[in-house]
């Protein structure tokens, strides 16, 4: 789970250099290093380990945020490459994302496993809603994806209201967010792959704090929320610097992707 988390950035910085590479040779040498690094060591590794020597995916985890960053490294191999493979393969990913986001009142709530995987596996489902701890794992890289094209702008719309409207609540001593993307609350949906509805359900996770908010990339959906509520918040909990904050982090990448 985390070697496709990791290089779903890997692939991102390295088209962040390609794209750079009229500015200065060295970019047009760190795109090439790192594409190379993705394809002959990665993939190349992970298509050993599996037995699986053609097609996409090479290795899949059944759990929403770990897939979204799978989507977004299949993005970013595309354009680093122009591969058809990729974009197939990112289409389809797409494609079970969207089923995954289930609409309720304007905005989206989802469970913590992709349970269309699963049922496909014939794996046990699970019905609970993904934690606190992990939406702005899968909101920062739908944002990412939202931004470039890859999820419509209304859902980009819905998934800004999920956090305007279910996760942000500073009205507890306890923390500033729900629990889980569901608000905490029980919810009886229409589950496409199903065909039927089931009841989405609070693993009962402790709220999170602005820590959490701070360091989730959660302000990344404040373009798309028509409330303002994600702006405000986010100019908020910054100014009180509640734990982790994200720049710090965003140097040291800088700084240590250049090979």
């Amino acid at each position: 789970m985390e070697e496709i988390m990791a290089h779903s950035i890997v692939a991102q910085a390295a088209y962040a250099f390609k794209l750079n590479s009229n500015v200065d040779r060295k970019y047009a040498g760190a795109a090439s290093f790192w594409r190379g690094y993705l394809q002959k060591h990665y993939e190349a590794k992970w298509r050993k380990r599996t037995g699986k020597h053609s097609g996409y995916p090479i290795i899949e985890k059944p759990l929403f945020h770990p897939y979204v960053n799978n989507t977004r490294y299949y993005h970013y191999m595309y354009k680093l490459t122009g591969s058809s493979a990729y974009k197939s393969e990112r289409d389809r990913q797409v494609g079970i994302i969207k089923r995954h986001l289930l609409p309720t009142n304007g905005a989206f709530v989802w469970t913590h496993f992709v349970n269309e995987l699963r049922h496909d596996r014939r794996i046990n489902m699970s019905w609970d809603y993904q934690p606190v701890g992990y939406t702005g794992e899968s909101m920062s890289v739908l944002a990412d994806l939202g931004l470039e094209g890859i999820l419509s702008e209304s859902t980009m719309r819905g998934i800004a209201k999920t956090l305007a409207v279910k996760m942000l609540d500073d009205k507890s001593s306890k923390g500033v967010m729900a629990g889980d993307v569901g608000g905490s609350r029980s919810a009886s949906l229409y589950i496409p792959f199903l065909e039927k509805r089931m009841t989405l359900k609070s693993p009962g996770y402790s709220r999170g704090t602005i820590g959490t908010f701070n360091s989730r990339g959660y302000a990344l959906l404040a373009p798309w929320d028509s409330s303002g509520e994600v702006a405000k918040k986010a100019a908020s909990y910054h100014k009180a610097r509640g734990g982790w904050t994200i720049a710090p982090a965003g140097v040291v990448l800088a700084r240590g992707f250049h090979p």
